[in-house]
């Protein structure tokens, strides 16, 4: 390319041409041109993009570059091109001078040269411009008279062009080359901007006039195609201020020019279209990030949207007054100290401000809470007070409290008196009756609470009930637990009766109960899920779903629509998912085509981000306990969703490493290791189960086969053991006829990693979800492309044998690493 330099440095953005492409650059050269030279792209600030630069006539196969061409330009023989006409090459041992040519082309390139034998011949150029086509064209031809003609010879020709046999114009001419007798050899060019290329044709001829004697002459050609103007690159401020924020918040895989190109920027970051372009919104919702909110945030003068939610932010809000286009502030879920400053109220275009769930202090500020077209939210902080508290206490660790007033005479040193009575005997009088008046009501109230529920108790298990499924058991919540439920999604069993034309079509049994299909008055279909009165689950695995499903929301976990719990029933409606669950697609009992590896790819990645939510996007986070292929589930168009969620757990002890578990609880195959060995349930457990679904995703085979033999017995095991070997294409499922042998193992590699047997060797969801994105963009760039069975396969293992697991020591099971050799040409 070439195109104006506008200061002393270059910015240059490597970037997507679809989203799941991932861009790359092996190498950049720079070189500086004369000022003179392609004028074009200094007048009109254009970038031109080569399409070809053509040595004619040449008599070497090599190209020519520097030191011939001082500007290191290529000009490619023509060595092997084949011509239509009746053409020669000649050439000169002379010097050629480039002249007046603005481009100035080398002496080497003007020195050879195309003629024909006789002066009614014509040179004939015909090049595929293809995608080109609709891009207008900056073309150069080159002429320098080299042979000796006769002092009353002449070398006149016109230059035609031709986009169809019926469309033929003048380009140029009549061009008369001047020959001197001996030289000096001078060079001319013919050059025109903007001209427009299109038809099936596409060709040039040289031909001569009927005052010529000597035959049409072409030293060289160069065809450039007009980009446009260059794209002023991000905001330098802007981008000063983002390498400041990646540096604190270890944001180092975001590379390249944040705005640029529009349509596939940076997802964390949206920007307006101005010149130059500058940031409008950071959603930094759920990254994970620590620390302090940096300070360099300011300098994002056009900042609209600050989002830096659900992480683990500490320290106070910095003064970023300055960002007065500031419209949506979300701060929540973090651990933010400090005061809400004031100067928040002083935003003119505010209009949602979320702080809530952090450990602020002081009080409120009072603009804020009047102001009435804001959403202002705060809750959660038990050390902030009301809005005009004057008396809040401004500490960190004690919860703000109105003193108490004590009325003194400091002159007198005495204490004034109230009805006869001293103020500390008063004092304490208050504090008794208070006690007493409170141990009563405590009373009363868990007297009538235990009234209440043997009444509900007793009335629930003799009520009748249908010929339907029932379970006669305790209520599924305790009292203060209804609190925490969205009651909009409860439904009465008449309606579940009505919806499910009384239980009529059975679409599945699992360990919870049958399962049922449904629809509702809007049309909306409905898995309705009844709690058996034979399950080995019971209420309590009810009352968690219900309870996280209410609360929890991502596009890969499977909806609750509604829930029943009435007159002993228990009874579960989710969103229909029409295509069953990952395990019957795999190897179930099904008569549809099996899933091809890039549908797997989608689904497994589908899965891990509704996941990793769980993990990082909840506060308190939520491990799942029970991964597996049957409880990932697709809808009609193979999106997975993550679903069953009856023995979650919440971690709501802030810092816990892990949950302590009275009873290990999951699926055999799927189970953590430690997790079963030590009671201890961490996220990592998740991770384990989520690795043996990768593994089944590649093998089409269960995670445990009583069926083969004993060292085949575990899925786990035996793709170990032949990773370990590098024969990847052993385990891999015979219904995958095709796939990328890279993208293959680079799920290989983040499963096998999943199910090493200690958590700290364990990546984390967010990692495999990373992972599993660059899988698909290899897949997708079609590179490395094999049939199943291929021998080649083996050769082509690129997994390393030793890795460094995220505790910094070396994983217990490593891969082993192929030789040198099978290395090459990646």
């Amino acid at each position: 390319m070439i195109f104006p330099m506008q200061n002393n440095s270059l910015s240059v953005c490597v970037g997507r041409n679809t989203p799941s492409n991932v861009p790359f650059i092996s190498a950049l050269e720079l070189r500086p041109l004369a000022p003179s030279m392609y004028q074009i792209v200094q007048q009109n600030s254009l970038v031109l993009s080569l399409h070809l630069r053509t040595d004619i006539g040449s008599l070497s196969s090599q190209n020519i570059r520097f030191p011939d061409d001082p500007y290191d330009r290529i000009w490619v023989s023509d060595y092997d091109v084949t011509y239509l006409s009746d053409v020669v090459n000649i050439n000169t041992s002379h010097r050629v001078s480039a002249g007046a040519t603005p481009e100035k082309p080398p002496s080497a390139v003007l020195g050879t040269a195309k003629t024909t034998a006789n002066s009614s011949g014509y040179i004939f150029l015909n090049y595929p411009f293809g995608q080109l086509l609709e891009m207008k064209k900056f073309i150069v031809f080159y002429f320098a008279e080299i042979q000796n003609l006769g002092a009353m010879d002449e070398r006149i020709f016109d230059i035609y062009y031709a986009n169809s046999t019926a469309d033929i114009q003048l380009f140029f001419g009549p061009l008369n080359v001047e020959h001197n007798t001996g030289g000096p050899y001078i060079g001319y060019e013919v050059y025109s901007n903007g001209f427009n290329l299109g038809g099936p044709i596409n060709a040039f001829s040289f031909s001569t006039t009927t005052h010529s004697t000597a035959g049409p002459i072409l030293n060289a050609v160069e065809i450039l195609s007009e980009l446009g103007t260059l794209v002023p690159g991000t905001s330098s401020v802007d981008v000063q201020a983002l390498e400041v924020l990646k540096n604190s918040w270890n944001l180092s895989s975001w590379s390249g020019d944040p705005c640029l190109p529009v349509k596939y920027t940076w997802e964390w970051l949206e920007c307006n279209t101005n010149s130059p372009p500058k940031v409008t919104a950071m959603k930094l919702s759920n990254m994970n990030l620590s620390g302090s909110i940096p300070l360099a945030i300011k300098d994002l003068t056009s900042l609209t949207t600050l989002w830096l939610d659900g992480n683990n932010l500490t320290g106070v809000i910095p003064d970023l007054s300055g960002l007065s286009n500031l419209q949506s502030v979300h701060l929540q879920n973090n651990q933010l100290t400090g005061q809400i400053p004031n100067w928040l109220s002083k935003l003119p275009y505010l209009k949602e401000l979320f702080l809530q769930n952090n450990s602020l202090n002081g009080t409120v500020p009072q603009d804020l809470a009047n102001n009435a077209s804001l959403t202002f939210r705060y809750s959660g902080n038990p050390h902030l007070c009301q809005p005009g508290n004057s008396s809040c206490t401004i500490s960190e660790g004690i919860s703000p409290s109105p003193s108490p007033t004590v009325i003194s005479n400091s002159s007198s040193g005495t204490t004034s008196h109230s009805s006869g009575i001293n103020s500390k005997e008063s004092s304490n009088t208050g504090i008794i009756i208070g006690a007493v008046i409170g141990v009563i009501v405590l009373i009363i109230v868990v007297v009538a609470f235990v009234i209440y529920f043997k009444c509900l108790h007793k009335r629930r298990t003799t009520s009748k009930t249908g010929g339907v499924p029932t379970v006669q058991k305790e209520p599924f919540h305790e009292p203060s637990q209804m609190l925490f439920v969205d009651t909009k999604k409860k439904i009465s069993y008449e309606d579940v009766q009505f919806i499910t034309k009384n239980f009529h079509k059975e679409i599945g049994n699992g360990g919870f109960g049958p399962v049922y299909y449904g629809k509702l008055s809007n049309g909306q279909e409905v898995a309705v899920k009844v709690l058996s009165k034979h399950s080995h689950q019971g209420s309590q695995e009810f009352y968690n779903e219900v309870e996280l499903l209410t609360k929890v929301h991502h596009k890969y976990l499977v909806s609750l629509v509604g829930f029943c719990e009435e007159l002993g029933h228990c009874v579960l409606l989710y969103e229909y998912m029409s295509r069953g669950n990952l395990r019957e697609n795999l190897y179930g009992n099904i008569s549809s085509e099996p899933l091809n590896w890039n549908r797997r790819l989608n689904i497994a990645l589908n899965a891990a981000e509704g996941l990793a939510y769980l993990h990082k996007g909840c506060l308190p986070a939520i491990i799942h306990r029970d991964v597996k292929s049957s409880n990932i589930l697709l809808n009609q168009s193979f999106v997975a969703k993550v679903a069953d969620f009856g023995l979650s757990k919440f971690s709501y002890v802030e810092g816990a490493t892990h949950i302590s578990c009275s009873n290990v609880k999951g699926t055999i195959g799927y189970l953590d290791p430690e997790y079963h060995t030590t009671n201890q349930l961490t996220e990592k457990s998740d991770v384990f189960s989520f690795g043996v679904v990768l593994l089944e995703i590649i093998a089409g085979r269960e995670p445990v086969d009583t069926t083969l033999p004993q060292d085949q017995l575990s899925l786990v095991g035996w793709a170990r053991r032949f990773l370990n070997e590098g024969r990847i294409e052993d385990i891999v499922d015979p219904h995958l006829r095709t796939y990328n042998i890279e993208a293959m193992w680079k799920v290989a590699e983040i499963a096998i990693l999943s199910v090493e047997p200690y958590a700290r060797h364990r990546p984390i969801m967010n990692d495999v979800v990373q992972a599993l994105k660059e899988a698909i963009a290899i897949e997708n760039g079609s590179r490395l492309q094999f049939s199943n069975g291929s021998s080649s396969m083996q050769a082509l293992s690129i997994v390393s044998k030793m890795r460094t697991d995220y505790s910094g020591e070396q994983a217990t099971t490593p891969l082993d690493q192929p030789d040198s050799s099978m290395l090459e040409g990646r």
